[in-house]
């Protein structure tokens, strides 16, 4: 090979070296990450007590849960770190799953829009009440990002809340349009 082909090869060679370190060097977040995030947009929350995210009835290794605002909760906002990403996968379907039947049960419809990029899954429940007696709708996204799976529910689908939840999505660094 000529030293013009042994430059370039070399040359490819390294920059797919840079591009697969920079993917793996991503970071998860942390219960402390999401707690802050929580903060940052007004909402309290507390990491899953220690002991208490290895019982036998939940599979995920750590935690951290909010809602708010404190004088009228609307919202609410889980974080769960898993063992591997299998658990992962499969309790971000079934937790998606049982709220999508809850929503459907007592009496909402709406828009599911599922989505993913790169590792990252997601999906989007946007609904209103069939029943007219209800003023407020219900929004809803579940991500799920490896061993990571992120669950935020606002009982009120107004633009500001959708907001709420994008900026909360945004803070943790798994937002995207």
């Amino acid at each position: 090979m000529s030293r013009k082909t042994i430059r370039v090869f070399a040359l490819l060679l390294t920059m797919c070296m840079v591009f697969s370190l920079a993917a793996c060097n991503k970071k998860q977040i942390t219960a402390e990450k999401f707690l802050s995030a929580l903060e940052d947009n007004g909402l309290v929350g507390e990491i899953v007590p220690e002991g208490f995210a290895d019982s036998e009835n939940y599979s995920f290794i750590d935690g951290a849960y909010g809602k708010g605002p404190e004088e009228n909760p609307i919202y609410i906002a889980n974080f769960y770190r898993y063992p591997d990403k299998e658990s992962a996968e499969e309790d971000y379907e079934r937790m998606f799953e049982e709220f999508k039947l809850k929503c459907e049960t007592e009496g909402y419809k709406g828009t599911e829009v599922e989505s993913g990029k790169g590792n990252l899954n997601r999906v989007v429940l946007n609904t209103n009440p069939v029943d007219e007696t209800r003023v407020t709708g219900i929004y809803c996204v579940f991500v799920q990002v490896d061993k990571i799976v992120i669950a935020l529910v606002a009982f009120d689908n107004s633009s500001d809340s959708i907001d709420k939840i994008d900026a909360i999505l945004k803070d943790c660094g798994y937002y995207y349009p």
